[in-house]
């Protein structure tokens, strides 16, 4: 898999359990770091009810859903990164509609 470019949708994981959802704007693989614009944090997940599209990942697939908890947009940059997941499209829509909670 390449390097997500430039305005990629992507779902992030640090290495102390953080989940993030932006778009790129920049990726140091070397130093695990991304800087990512319109980002949100996700606080808690929510099962989806899916049988096949459960855990983590799943943020990355069809998004935050039901009970998920997540943050405002802000611009920000992860240190420690673990994973770097591209989104689906629905997935998107899911992060962009979703409420604020905190």
């Amino acid at each position: 898999m390449n390097v997500p470019e430039k305005g990629t949708p992507v779902v992030v994981f640090d290495s102390n359990r953080g989940m993030y959802f932006g778009y790129v704007e920049e990726i140091d693989i070397d130093r695990k770091i991304i800087r990512l614009s319109r980002a949100r944090h996700c606080f808690m997940r929510a099962a989806t009810g899916m049988p096949d599209c459960e855990g983590n990942y799943s943020l990355a697939v069809v998004g935050p859903i039901g009970r998920s908890r997540v943050g405002p947009r802000v611009d920000m940059i992860v240190f420690d990164v673990s994973k770097i997941i591209q989104c689906t499209d629905d997935a998107v829509k899911a992060w962009e509609e979703a409420k604020w909670k905190s």
